[in-house]
């Protein structure tokens, strides 16, 4: 089937909370300086955005990286002093911030196929043998082709957003040809930003259809339906209890959580189990000696392999675990049902003599250690 491009909702906006912040950040920074421009406000207007802007790195990496380069491009389309005032402010705020969140490592991984600066090239993306275009009109239906149609459809915007628009095609093209991210799929976070700036334009597209008579109105819900059954029906199912709902965590699970939060030191370190609905890694505010490797892969994070070992070396009860809590500073060890399963195999016995049990519910035990 092929189906790469999820709904932006579930995607993103449910399960990737700063993307919240990342589109409501680049709608309000790139609104404030369109209007700026055309009705030529002073520089207070572009200091402002600036700032706002300087600080999304904080937020959302993609949303700054948006904005920033698509105000290249209008500040070529409009050239102005007070562009200098929205530059400064967004670069000497924004970069540092970058520069600091930068992965210590590139962690794609292109097999034998061709790559630039390291990064992988890939043409047409995930299209898996599809027909390019046929891969994006079954993942996108009409979006792209009315897309298109409201991108040559001038006289219908008068505003010319078509023009501030265009080049923001570059979100869409370049993803389709070069990996920008250890995951292959998170292309899609520079192709929801062309996502999200394009429905401007083909609701705009729509909304001319509507004024034009009963049959372009009726082509136009036609067109509306196409667009947003899916992603309805989509939010529909994940809305209902019964075919959607997943346990996060147990009784137990929420209770052993609680008893760290309330017992331990909010310094200590936990080996646990790197599963992402961990408890402790979840629920308890404490450091784990390592997180979920399927995220701290994409992070770029190169140690995350060894340490992996090295934590199930520590959950086994393995003959150098004294060594290893001691280099990583364990402070206690959890014994629940992910630990117990395969592939991690934690050995309860173990650390019933090596460790001190001090808590249990039937499911969960936390054992102290000693670093040292």
């Amino acid at each position: 089937i092929n189906y790469q491009w999820l709904n932006p909702v579930l995607a993103y906006i449910v399960p990737q909370r700063s993307t919240l912040f990342g589109f409501s950040l680049v709608l309000i920074a790139l609104l404030l300086l369109w209007i700026a421009v055309r009705e030529e406000l002073g520089w207070r207007a572009f200091l402002f955005a600036g700032v706002v802007t300087g600080a999304m790195p904080v937020f959302h990496v993609h949303a700054y990286g948006t904005v920033v380069a698509l105000s290249v491009f209008w500040a070529a389309f409009n050239r102005r002093r007070e562009w200098l005032a929205f530059f400064i402010p967004a670069l000497a705020i924004g970069v540092p911030l970058v520069i600091w969140m930068l992965p210590p490592a590139n962690n794609s991984a292109c097999g034998a196929g061709p790559s630039l600066a390291g990064y992988c090239i890939e043409l047409g993306w995930l299209t898996d043998g599809d027909n390019w275009l046929w891969f994006w009109i079954k993942n996108t239906s009409v979006f792209i082709p009315l897309l298109i149609a409201a991108q040559f459809a001038r006289r219908w915007f008068p505003t010319g957003f078509g023009k501030w628009f265009a080049p923001m095609w570059l979100w869409f093209l370049v993803p389709n040809v070069i990996v920008l991210q250890p995951w292959d799929w998170d292309n899609t976070k520079f192709f929801i930003f062309w996502a999200l700036l394009g429905s401007v334009m083909v609701g705009g597209l729509l909304a001319e259809l509507f004024k034009r008579g009963p049959a372009a109105a009726t082509f136009a819900a036609a067109l509306l339906v196409a667009l947003v059954l899916s992603g309805t029906l989509d939010l529909a199912r994940a809305s209902d209890p019964t075919v959607s709902s997943y346990q996060f965590a147990d009784t137990k699970g929420l209770q052993v959580a609680d008893w760290v939060r309330q017992n331990t030191s909010p310094d200590a370190i936990f080996a646990v189990a790197d599963e992402h609905n961990n408890p402790i890694a979840t629920l308890s505010g404490r450091r784990i000696m390592i997180g979920y490797a399927g995220w701290l892969w994409t992070y770029g994070l190169a140690d995350y392999v060894q340490k992996g070992a090295d934590e199930r070396l520590i959950l086994e009860g393995a003959p150098n675990t004294a060594d290893l809590v001691d280099k990583y500073g364990i402070g206690y060890v959890l014994i629940g049902p992910q630990e117990l399963a395969d592939p991690r195999n934690a050995n309860a016995a173990y650390w019933d003599t090596y460790g001190t049990r001090v808590y249990a519910n039937g499911e969960y035990s936390v054992y102290k250690v000693s670093a040292g």
